[in-house]
């Protein structure tokens, strides 16, 4: 563990160093070494040269040829040991001669007239790509992404500060242990089920549960006819389309059949057809009608409350979040809150709630009004290449924290903005969310005499395909007086690293909140726009503290 730790302070030191145009000879050595040690730190260069070369765009050229010359002085001067990272460069303007070429032996291609950065890109992903003993784990991602979940929840009903489920999550095989409230999931085959906690039970797949304690009441269509609910000592199968199960903590099952019909399949082998009205006490030696079902049903009664306590639990979150953004809009290192409420008087403005005048107001484009993640919040809809909100805020920050609310629908873009400024130049910074479902903070910065080069803080990935539609609590705060960077997801702590860059006066100035205007009129501009919803944007010019962004997850 030690010598895991020892590598990844290494490999991070490194990779601070080659962004910086600052490594040398020895030191490429040691960075393609460890590379090629671990398949984990060479998917962390590849996806680091990859938003780098990208936001080096944004540089002048003069600045990109000095970061090429200098990882290519690097490599010129160990060719022996530089072959995860050597390429075959033949520039256009000049003859072909071996002190400008450099062959890879597992390369059957020439790349020719490329920046360094992009061919270090393309080097290192067929590194990854290649057949390794232990690369079980990247040899699944070069095929088609799979979904191995088998339901969703599409509602959760819980008195916890911090619920275990949320609207939206993937449901996999395995436990689930509810301690108190209400579950309900959709399952792929078209089954939908409420659970009331306390309840015990497995996912087994998408047509079968097995309930070891606790109720859960069932609404099964025709299409789902057959998913079964297993109990200590029987099947039950819902043969459409609204039963209720029972299980208590001595394993005797009760079944009522609500509408539709279901069939009771005892361990003992005998078999109860039941109808609408009917009901079975089952037990591990014997199964018998119920004499009184009106009287039995009542033990169910409770799921008929979850409409009135969803709407509950929603109002007090609304009613929450108004307490906490009454709060604040006091604090006076707030620089912008938008919380994306529709101004009737101008529906096409994003309003600084924080400012008394217009200041910092945004300017809505394309995007459209929609529903937020509860009732009663709005939020922007961003869907097509030319929605976005155009702001400008020009106000210096020596230390800041980003928060919003967003809802990623996909994510369709090697990268995908939350807010990025137009420029990168020292003192920008690019927050986006990767195609791999990681948050990246680039930020534009210097120390001393360095060229200006971006550095990219990369998050570990917290959305997948599976979680589309769902809502969700970003922040990143920036703090150099501790020299650290902190992504959080939904008011936790995802990942915390040292800060590259330091700079003392970061600056916003025009920028687009879920989009990129490029400031280069000639700069090629590649589509970034965020598929998705945003409901609250916050800036401050403090690095707030692991406990405020909690409080700002509402969690």
């Amino acid at each position: 563990m030690t010598n895991k730790i020892h590598n990844t302070t290494k490999f991070n030191d490194l990779l601070s160093l080659l962004i910086d145009g600052n490594i040398l000879p020895e030191q490429m050595s040691e960075l393609t070494a460890l590379a090629k040690s671990d398949l984990v730190f060479a998917q962390q260069l590849q996806e680091q040269l990859q938003t780098d070369h990208l936001l080096q765009q944004l540089s002048s050229v003069d600045s990109e040829k000095n970061f090429i010359n200098n990882v290519l002085n690097a490599i010129e001067a160990e060719p022996e040991t530089a072959d995860i990272t050597a390429i075959n460069v033949v520039p256009e303007d000049k003859p072909h001669n071996n002190q400008t070429t450099k062959i890879v032996s597992f390369m059957p291609w020439l790349i020719s007239a490329m920046s360094l950065a992009a061919c270090l890109i393309l080097v290192v992903t067929f590194w990854i790509n290649t057949p390794h003993s232990n690369q079980d784990e990247f040899a699944a991602t070069a095929s088609e992404q799979q979904d191995t979940g088998v339901a969703i929840v599409v509602n959760v009903v819980s008195s916890q500060s911090q619920p275990v489920f949320r609207n939206g999550d993937s449901i996999h095989r395995g436990e689930i242990d509810l301690q108190s409230g209400f579950l309900e999931l959709e399952f792929y085959q078209g089954a939908r089920i409420k659970i009331a906690g306390p309840a015990k039970l497995d996912v087994i797949d998408d047509e079968r549960i097995r309930l070891h304690y606790g109720k859960v009441m069932t609404d099964v269509p025709k299409v789902a006819i057959g998913f079964t609910i297993e109990t200590p000592n029987s099947d039950v199968v819902d043969l459409g389309t609204e039963i209720g199960v029972y299980v208590d903590h001595q394993g005797k099952s009760q079944v009522h059949v609500f509408d539709g019909l279901a069939e009771a399949r005892s361990k003992t082998g005998s078999k109860q057809l039941l109808r609408k009205g009917e009901g079975v006490s089952i037990t591990s030696s014997n199964q018998q009608l119920l004499a009184n079902t009106t009287q039995q049903m009542a033990i169910f009664d409770e799921f008929n409350h979850i409409d009135d306590l969803t709407q509950d639990v929603l109002q007090n979150k609304h009613n929450k979040w108004l307490a906490l953004k009454s709060k604040i809009t006091k604090d006076p290192s707030l620089i912008a809150y938008y919380d994306f409420e529709q101004d009737s008087n101008k529906p096409r403005v994003l309003k600084n709630i924080q400012a008394k005048g217009d200041e910092y107001n945004g300017a809505i484009v394309g995007a459209r009004w929609t529903t937020g993640p509860w009732p009663n919040k709005s939020a922007l809809n961003f869907k097509r290449a030319g929605d976005r909100v155009r702001i400008d805020i020009d106000h210096k920050l020596n230390e800041f924290t980003f928060a919003t609310w967003v809802r990623i629908d996909s994510l369709d873009r090697f990268f995908n903005s939350l807010l990025l400024t137009d420029s990168y130049k020292k003192g920008n910074m690019h927050w986006q969310i990767s195609k791999k479902g990681k948050l990246i903070l680039g930020l534009s910065g210097t120390q001393g005499n360095t060229k200006n080069k971006g550095a990219n803080h990369i998050s570990s990935p917290f959305f997948t395909l599976a979680n589309s539609g769902r809502w969700y609590h970003l922040a990143v705060v920036v703090d150099p007086n501790n020299q650290k960077l902190t992504h959080y997801v939904n008011g936790e702590v995802d990942t915390q690293s040292p800060l590259i860059k330091t700079f003392s006066n970061w600056k916003i100035g025009q920028a687009s909140i879920g989009n990129w205007d490029p400031a280069n009129p000639s700069h090629k501009n590649p589509i970034r726009n965020l598929n998705g919803s945003i409901a609250e944007m916050m800036i401050f010019d403090r690095a707030l503290t692991a406990s405020e962004i909690t409080e700002l997850a509402l969690f």
